[in-house]
């Protein structure tokens, strides 16, 4: 979506599942704290986000998650929030 006043602006949606039942927790391992905590070693997270660009050179992005997992029996459910800034420039 393309506004004069704000650049450019793109909302967006996301859903991930994964499943590894031999995964671990401890990253320092190879392992992933997602999957690796659950326990059947899967997970799902639905993401939504937008990203604006008020100009070429610049973007920022807002997201948020939502991780649910079975651990030790139970459904646990937890929100992740995200920002991020990136500036390109060229020579």
């Amino acid at each position: 979506m393309k506004t004069e006043e704000w650049g450019e602006i793109t909302p967006y949606l996301q859903w991930d599942y994964y499943k590894n039942p031999e995964m671990i927790a401890d990253k320092g391992l190879g392992g992933d704290n997602e999957a690796g905590l659950s326990d059947d070693g899967s997970f799902v997270k639905q993401t939504l986000g937008v990203v604006i660009r008020p100009d070429r050179q610049l973007a920022i992005k807002f997201d948020a998650s939502s991780h649910v997992q079975e651990m030790d029996g139970e459904m646990e459910n937890y929100a992740e929030i995200r920002s991020s800034f990136s500036y390109i420039w060229s020579l």
